[in-house]
Order: structure tokens, then C-alpha cells, then sequence
């Protein structure tokens, strides 16, 4: 019987297509999986509102009743600055403790930002609360530097779960030229008398309040990824930047709208907290 040889064997052409194909509809797959998980986050969970909606109605009724109390001249709320020393004590352990639970770069960069300011207000208050004659450059210099750190922390936090288009690219790397130019404008303008150090600070403070505004109010991408985010720290900058005009504001509303400020920090925080935890869960 003649022997055969065997040939090289070839390969099924057929099953390494098939292979192949199933493969890319599986990882299609994963992929849509994993979209439709994103898109069915819930982060407003009736828990979470029901919360949401207590710390911002108590706050509220405690801030009106205490401005209420420091128009009457009632002693409770004597002086201005304990009460709000008192509420920031409040914000800064909220940014404690985003420190230390967050794991996320820019969140973790953001809270340590978000802390300096804690500690510089908590300062600037507690001195203008103990100390009856303060300096009125300490008094500028303490009210600027927690704009700017806050400017800081805005920036880290608005780049969390948030695509850098180009809009953003312009928007971070013009704004602070832009404010530079305005500031220095307005310094070279100004007679020679008003060109002191603490009107120097001042506009420095106004043109930061300003930039946080901007950095969530004037990017569409922070509107997408971060709508409420957006809202209530873009909320409490234009609050911040109206107090810091000179005379713009004045009466009761010079004491109430600074706590007003303090309450879109909390819950900026809050709601972050709760759509890192959701994110989380498996």
C-alpha cells in the first residue's frame, strides 16, 4: 500500500473568521454595557434629595432668623463675624473630609485647595471676631487669598469627570490673562492716591471671584458632565464677586448672602460626595 505525506495543514479560514467576529461583538458589547451603566447612574436617589433639601431649608431659616436677630441688634448674633466663623467651621470640616475619603486625583487636589481656603477664612474670621482693631491691609490680604485658593480649587474640580474640549483649553489658559490685563488696566488708570496696596488686593479678589464664575458658568462641558456642580459653585463665585464691589451691596443682605455662599460651597461638596459614592457602587 503506498505510503501518503502528509501536507502542511491549513488553516480554517472560516472558524478564525468566526473567532474573530465574535470576539469585535463582545467587545462591542462590553463597551454598550458599560455605556448604558454610565447612562443609568442615578445620583439624585429620594434619599439624597430628601437630604439635599433638609440642610438647605434649615440653613436658610437659621441664616434668616440670625439676620433677622443682627438687624434687631439682638446680642446673639453680635458680632457678624462669629456667626460666620461658626458656618465655616462647618465648610472646612466638609473639605476635611472630602480629603480624605476622595481617591480621585483631581478631586484629592481640589479638597486640599479647598482646606488652605478653610484655614485662611477661618483665620481671617476668628480675628475679625477676637481682635476689636485689625489692620486694614491683614483685613484685604485675609479676604483675597481665600478667593484665590478657591479659584484653585474650582479649577481641579471642574476638570474631574469632564472632557478638556477646546472651548476649556481657551477658557483656562485665556481667563487669567485676561483678568491680569483687566487688573492691570485698572491699576494703571487709577490716580496715583488710590493705587494703595489694599485696593491693589481688592481687584485681585474681584477678578478671581470673576474667573470662578466663568470656569463653571462659561464652559459647555462643565454644564454636561456637572450640571448641579455647576450651579452651586458658579452660584456662591457670583455671590462672593458681588460682595467684593465696594458699595454695591449693603443692609441686611451684607451678612445673609455670605452664608448663602457658604450653604452652594456645602452642598457643591455634598453633591460631588454622593456621585463619587454611586459611581463607586458595583
Amino acid at each position: 500500500m503506498p505510503e501518503r505525506i502528509a501536507g502542511p495543514i491549513e488553516p480554517d479560514t472560516q472558524m478564525t473568521s468566526d473567532i474573530k467576529e465574535s470576539d469585535h461583538n463582545l467587545t462591542r458589547s462590553t463597551l454598550v454595557s458599560n455605556e448604558q451603566k454610565a447612562q443609568t447612574i442615578i445620583i439624585w436617589t429620594p434619599r439624597f434629595m430628601v437630604t439635599f433639601a433638609l440642610i438647605a431649608i434649615i440653613w436658610l431659616s437659621a441664616a434668616s432668623l440670625i439676620t433677622q436677630s443682627w438687624q434687631n441688634n439682638l446680642p446673639l448674633a453680635y458680632p457678624a463675624s462669629k456667626i460666620l466663623l461658626i458656618e465655616t467651621i462647618l465648610v472646612f470640616l466638609a473639605w476635611c473630609i472630602f480629603t480624605a475619603k476622595m481617591r480621585a486625583g483631581w478631586l484629592r487636589l481640589g479638597a486640599i485647595f479647598g482646606c488652605a481656603w478653610g484655614t485662611l477664612s477661618l483665620l481671617n474670621f476668628s480675628l475679625q471676631t477676637f481682635v476689636p482693631h485689625l489692620d486694614s491691609a491683614l483685613i484685604s490680604y485675609l479676604t483675597t487669598m481665600p478667593a484665590i485658593l478657591l479659584l484653585g480649587s474650582y479649577t481641579c474640580l471642574s476638570a474631574h469627570r469632564t472632557a478638556l474640549r477646546r472651548w476649556d483649553s481657551y477658557c483656562i489658559a485665556l481667563l487669567p490673562l485676561l483678568a491680569i490685563l483687566i487688573v492691570l488696566g485698572i491699576y494703571l488708570l487709577s490716580p496715583a492716591d488710590a493705587r494703595s496696596s489694599e485696593a491693589i488686593e481688592s481687584w485681585i479678589g474681584l477678578a478671581a471671584n470673576s474667573l470662578g464664575v466663568s470656569l463653571w458658568w462659561l464652559r459647555p462641558s462643565c454644564w454636561k458632565a456637572q450640571p448641579g456642580v455647576s450651579v452651586l459653585f458658579g452660584f456662591a463665585s457670583l455671590l462672593a464677586l458681588l460682595l467684593s464691589i465696594p458699595n454695591f451691596i449693603s443692609g441686611s443682605s451684607i451678612f445673609f448672602l455670605p452664608q448663602v455662599a457658604l450653604l452652594c460651597l456645602l452642598l457643591g461638596l455634598f453633591r460631588i460626595g454622593q456621585g463619587e459614592w454611586r459611581q463607586a457602587r458595583p
